[in-house]
């Protein structure tokens, strides 16, 4: 039996946060609090996350360990009470935060279910949200939640009729007491009152449209309507009746016009200044608004990069007014300063810019704060020159570098620039470049291992990249590989969408092209896993119609030209040595059985295995090796000789790939590196 060894114990953290918000003291100081984003219920004590205070002056940063959830997701703030309010996901819970102290108290304590807070608002003494479930209901929570903030009572008004999944949040409370919230997929945007129940948010006359907030103008209300494109308008209405009133377009003076032109960059009426601030989108210009009154003065001008109301089109989950800056990525604002600087944070990030908007100077400042989780390790790749290079899940993108003689590891920050996710699969190509797709947004992107590592948005940064998928947004890119002729294909699928779009990308990054084809847009299979064919064609494992099947795809013409139904769908496609011009060595896994794939696309048994085949790697020479949860095995393929490796069997103790989302395994110089969890694993084989 071989031995197994660990050559790291976890050589990536994650690196994200959650919400973000800037307070100013009564003595003036200025100070941006966060929340980390760590991994849940890997430790047995339990969830935690850090919340932070940094003083943008001072540059004094607090930091205290939050028990029971790994984020706080939403936040809003109670004017009656004086504190922010957190909700916090996966256990969730509130919590009243007092900014001068750096207290948290919790006011609620909800089930342990998995749930998330995405949104939530307050009115008067009490907060509203929804817990938020992907796959279904909540048990007793199946509606809108409404805690108490200073007893911890709590009622749950139910939903008016079935919800197909719990996923929602409540967006904001109207002077009426209306509940505006949205729900499940495909989204619906409802209010809620207590006179007249749930309804559809939309305004009759725009049903192409949803009701993002409200506003009030000269004794007025209105209504802030986006669409799907992220335009929005507003529209006067009686808030009792819901119905648009005359006179909400008309411009009787310039301040009228100014309202009417601009948006609250706090949409949801979470912001506790009391100078709410406002821009008016393509024009760069911010406005204060002069408390109790209905003025404008202006603060200046600088450009963000693109306004977008994300609004719950496309990311429903989480929801909200954003700035993509084409260096920077996702920019957040925060509020303005009393020196009178508007600061941005960097959406996700341990970063904020400080916005001087009569110089038009953008600074950013990055805060040294490490997270509290290791990440899981989620792909693995080894370059000609023998190092070894790793993701991490929520690193935004990040990489390490492993270098195999030392065991010393070296980070690699944004291996995609401003993509809060990670890098969900590597492979080194036929040119000894490694390719790879990012998460979210199914980007692909590509560095020289021999180049000083230089990320950034051009062609000449290392790594580079091609941008978003697109197609139906795509967000999982897991499997990608290189033709013969050079060309780069990636699958991926959508996710937290309906409905689900499988897409087969064809990349040329000398050409920095990227032509999609989906399942639903051109009559395409759902691709599960690709390999090379022979020099003009790719081999798809996948289904269509409902029934699974390998399809012989024309790499140049980018066509299926035969495809063959198989009896078991899902497995692992893979060509152990795709570069030889022939397909003598491509295989097909389906369970415990290991098949070859012939040039006709029929299959031919070889070997089952011990239990379940979650892994293939080409061992040295002609061998070929199978790695499941518990178990390893070598099969030599012209000697037909076969070595059980390694055997856990049904014993408790450790399991490779404890979890199937991400199988990273490298064979390299007679030993395999197996990455389990945040785990890096060498193992030894026996000796013959």
């Amino acid at each position: 039996m071989g031995k197994f060894e660990i050559a790291h114990p976890s050589p990536i953290f994650q690196d994200i946060t959650r919400i973000a918000f800037l307070y100013t003291s009564p003595g003036g100081q200025v100070s941006i609090h966060f929340s980390t984003l760590e991994s849940h219920h890997r430790n047995p004590e339990g969830d935690e996350f850090l919340f932070s205070s940094y003083e943008t002056a001072s540059q004094v940063l607090k930091s205290q360990v939050v028990k029971g959830a790994p984020e706080a997701r939403a936040y809003s703030y109670s004017k009656n009470l004086n504190r922010y309010v957190l909700g916090t996901s996966i256990d969730p819970q509130i919590f009243l935060y007092d900014p001068d102290r750096l207290t948290l108290e919790r006011v609620f304590e909800g089930p342990k279910s998995n749930a998330f807070i995405h949104r939530l608002a307050v009115k008067d003494d009490y907060v509203y949200t929804i817990l938020s479930t992907p796959s279904a209901p909540i048990r007793g929570f199946n509606g809108i939640l409404k805690v108490h903030l200073q007893t911890g009572k709590h009622q749950v008004i139910p939903f008016s009729d079935k919800m197909e999944q719990g996923w929602g949040g409540v967006q904001t409370v109207d002077p009426t007491g209306r509940i505006w919230f949205y729900r499940a997929f495909p989204m619906r945007m409802m209010w809620y009152d207590a006179v007249r129940g749930m309804r559809n948010r939309t305004l009759a006359g725009y049903e192409g449209w949803t009701v993002e907030s409200w506003d009030s103008w000269r004794g007025e209300d209105y209504l802030v309507l986006t669409n799907s494109r992220g335009e929005f308008i507003k529209k006067r209405v009686d808030l009792q009746t819901m119905t648009e009133q005359e006179g909400g377009s008309e411009f009787a003076t310039e301040q009228d016009r100014l309202f009417l032109e601009s948006v609250r960059v706090d949409l949801y009426h979470n912001d506790p200044f009391a100078e709410p601030l406002y821009f008016r989108p393509g024009s760069a210009s911010f406005y204060q608004r002069s408390a109790g009154q209905d003025l404008f003065s202006s603060v200046g001008s600088i450009d963000l990069g693109k306004f977008e109301v994300m609004g719950f089109h496309l990311t429903p989950q989480e929801g909200a007014t954003r700035w993509i800056h084409p260096q920077l990525g996702e920019l957040e604002v925060l509020g303005i300063s009393p020196a009178g600087d508007l600061l941005v944070w960097l959406r996700g990030r341990k970063s904020y810019a400080v916005a001087e908007i009569q110089s038009g100077k953008l600074t950013p400042h990055e805060i040294n704060l490490s997270n509290l989780s290791p990440a899981d390790i989620t792909s693995l790749v080894v370059t000609d020159d023998g190092s070894l290079y790793g993701g991490g899940i929520l690193t935004f993108s990040h990489l390490f570098r492993f270098d195999l003689p030392t065991n010393r590891t070296a980070l690699l920050k944004g291996a995609i620039p401003d993509a809060e996710g990670q890098v969900n699969s590597m492979f080194l190509g036929l040119d000894g470049k490694v390719y790879g797709a990012g998460y979210p947004d199914s980007v692909l992107f590509r560095f020289d291992p021999s180049a000083p590592w230089n990320p950034g948005n051009t062609a000449t940064h290392n790594p580079t990249h091609l941008g978003a998928m697109g197609h139906h947004r795509q967000t999982r890119a897991r499997k990608g590989i290189q033709d013969l002729d050079g060309t780069i294909w990636y699958q991926s699928v959508t996710d937290y969408a309906f409905p689900i779009a499988h897409a087969l990308a064809k990349a040329d990054f000398e050409k920095r092209t990227l032509t999609v084809k989906t399942d639903l847009d051109d009559g395409f299979p759902e691709v599960e896993a690709l390999a090379v064919f022979d020099s003009e064609h790719l081999v798809l494992l996948g289904r269509k119609n409902g029934k699974p099947g390998l399809y012989r795809l024309n790499q140049r013409e980018f066509r299926i030209e035969e495809e063959k139904v198989l009896a078991e769908s899902g497995g692992i496609l893979v060509n152990l040595d795709p570069y030889d011009r022939s397909n003598s060595r491509l295989f097909l896994t389906q369970g415990r059985k290991l098949y070859g794939i012939n040039p006709d696309l029929s299959i031919r048994f070889i070997h089952k295995s011990l239990r379940e085949i979650s892994a293939v790697v080409p061992g040295e020479g002609q061998d070929i090796l199978l790695i499941g949860k518990t178990h390893i095995e070598r099969i030599n393929l012209t000697s037909g000789a076969k070595d059980i490796w390694w055997n856990r069997g049904d014993k408790p103790g450790h399991y490779i790939f404890k979890h199937l989302s991400w199988t990273p395994v490298i064979f390299h110089k007679g030993l395999l590196y197996i990455a389990d969890e945040e785990k890096l694993w060498r193992f030894n084989p026996p000796r013959s």
